[in-house]
This record gives structure tokens, C-alpha cells and sequence, in this order.
């Protein structure tokens, strides 16, 4: 009985979402632009570290699930070039380009992120279930996300004189997930 219920309001959702119009799916997604720069001022230290977390990639995985592959990254793309147009929502409250040079690896990995997880979301009725989303959340976060922020924070590296491998920054990038 439970079962049945859950998958009834999954479908109802999908079946709202296919049914919404262009206007209110494209505020859905400035919505969820907005909530990845609230996200992005909730900075947590590691301990013993000096590396930072956010909670922005929850919601970005979360607006591919919720709004789809297409809407998803749309909402991504907004919450980046409105950072980069000046908002200080990125990490630290930073915002315009000089805000963004550090991490727009990790920018654009949003995109590719919120654009995955809704692209496997609506076409793997398996990645439904509990188990199946959190492997898939996993993968868009460690490979997507960590990956282009690493070949972004490299380009800028390297652009600024310093001398670092590609391949020992995506170690370091694996050893501190």
C-alpha cells in the first residue's frame, strides 16, 4: 500500500511538471538559482582543514531531479551569470568575475550536474529508488562537480604562474571527498 503511494505521487509530480507552463517552470528555476546562492553563504570548515563546504550541490542535484534536465541546468546557468554580473552569492559572498575565477570549474560543473541527474532522473524509472539516487547523486558530485572544478581551478593556476599538475590535483581533489 505504501509502495503505491509513493509511486502515485511520483507520478503526480512528473505529470505536474510536463503539464506546467514555460513561465512558471522558468521561475522554478530562477527559484532554485536563488536557493544554490543562499546555500553558497552557508560555508562549513573541515576540521583540522582549511577547505570549506557548502550546501549548494544538494540543491543542485536536487534541481535536476525536481526540474528536469532542461530546467535544471537553466537553473544553474542563471545562478551563474547572475553571480557573475555581480550578485555576491558565490562562496565567501563573492560575485562578478573576480568573484567566480577560483571556482568556475565548480560553476560550470553545476550545470553538467543539475543536466545529469535530470536527464538520468526522467529516463531510469530505476534511479527512483533511495539506494539508485544517492549512487547517482554520488557520481554527478564526485565526477561532475569535483572534476570540472579541478580543470578550472588548474587553468587558473597555471594562467597565474603556478606550477601543479593536472593529475595531482584531481588526487588531492579524490583524497579530500
Amino acid at each position: 500500500m505504501n509502495k503505491e503511494r509513493i509511486l502515485k505521487n511520483t507520478t503526480h509530480w512528473y505529470e505536474w511538471r510536463q503539464k506546467a507552463d514555460k513561465k512558471t517552470m522558468l521561475l522554478l528555476s530562477l527559484l532554485f538559482a536563488c536557493l544554490t546562492g543562499i546555500m553558497g553563504q552557508i560555508v562549513f570548515t573541515i576540521p583540522g582543514t582549511t577547505i570549506i563546504t557548502t550546501p549548494q550541490v544538494l540543491v543542485v542535484l536536487m534541481a535536476g531531479i525536481i526540474l528536469g534536465e532542461k530546467y535544471g541546468a537553466i537553473s544553474m546557468a542563471l545562478f551563474m551569470i547572475i553571480g557573475l554580473l555581480g550578485v555576491p552569492w558565490f562562496s565567501f559572498g563573492n560575485g562578478g568575475f573576480n568573484g567566480a575565477a577560483e571556482n568556475i570549474g565548480f560553476l560550470s560543473g553545476f550545470i553538467f550536474a543539475a543536466t545529469f541527474t535530470g536527464y538520468v532522473f526522467d529516463n531510469y524509472q530505476t534511479s527512483h529508488k533511495p539506494l539508485k539516487c544517492f549512487l547517482l547523486m554520488l557520481f554527478a558530485d564526485i565526477i561532475l562537480i569535483h572534476t570540472c572544478g579541478c580543470i578550472g581551478l588548474f587553468i587558473v593556476l597555471i594562467t597565474r604562474g603556478v606550477k601543479i599538475s593536472l593529475i595531482s590535483l584531481l588526487i588531492v581533489n579524490l583524497y579530500l571527498i
